[in-house]
């Protein structure tokens, strides 16, 4: 059976530019994973258009709260955790609340970017074991993509 991917990418920020960027490398990701046939949730692909039309609303239950809980439960329901390495993932607080999510409930973690964003010809996929080790090779694949 192949497993449920969950894919994990940095999405808020203060510029709409920036959040509208990262929908698109969340977007063509998830669509070359489709088009190879991996099964995959991406919260960002999913609920970008929802939090257009929710984010100029007042009410608390549209905040992280209200997402943090929608996040765990898909994690949950998922078998891996794919961290998605573009520009913002280091300090993405959805990021990392993904990230630990995913270890304490004991699931595998890779990152994933690619080379050739026209249409992710070349592929990277790492397994990482530990918060720590995550940490790092986002770090190093970050500069090797310098």
């Amino acid at each position: 059976m192949k497993p449920l991917i969950y894919l994990a990418s940095p999405y808020s920020h203060a510029s709409s530019v920036v959040r509208e960027d990262r929908y698109n490398e969340a977007l063509q990701c998830t669509q070359w994973l489709v088009e190879n046939r991996f099964l995959v949730f991406s919260p960002i692909v999913h609920s970008h258009h929802v939090g257009q039309k929710i984010s100029g609303k007042v009410d608390p239950k549209y905040g992280w709260g209200y997402w943090k809980e929608f996040d765990t439960e898909m994690i949950t329901r998922c078998d891996e955790i794919w961290i998605l390495v573009i520009p913002g993932v280091l300090e993405s607080v959805g990021v990392k609340a993904e990230i630990k999510i995913n270890d304490l409930q004991g699931k595998k973690c890779y990152l994933i970017w690619g080379y050739d964003y026209d249409n992710y010809k070349n592929v990277r996929l790492d397994f990482i074991e530990s918060f720590e080790s995550k940490i790092k090779e986002i770090l190093n694949a970050q500069a090797y993509r310098l």
